[in-house]
């Protein structure tokens, strides 16, 4: 998985009601947070269909999340085409 800012390599955890994006382990197998994307706030999820392996988590427009949040999306690129699979079937499963 990566992040779309600098598509830097990163590791998502998904829990129940939140995606944990974190950094590639250390030496020290220490995980740093990069990001936390709690689920309740996303609006949608956009899965490109064909072999791209992009996809975007759309925040919802509401008021408290603009103030909350400069961003509007986050862009996740995965390794392969049964990863992108995967993942759009357990983050629909949790939303």
């Amino acid at each position: 998985m990566c992040s779309s800012d600098l598509w830097s390599p990163v590791f998502g955890f998904l829990f129940s009601d939140l995606l944990l994006i974190v950094t590639q382990p250390t030496r020290d197998r220490l995980f740093f947070v990069k990001q936390q994307v709690w689920l309740k706030e996303l609006a949608s999820l956009h899965f490109s269909s064909g072999g791209d392996l992009d996809f975007k988590l759309v925040y919802a427009h509401a008021k408290r999340f603009r103030l909350l949040r400069s961003e509007k999306a986050v862009h996740l690129r995965v390794a392969g085409p049964g990863m992108k699979a995967m993942w759009k079937l357990l983050l629909q499963k949790q939303m």
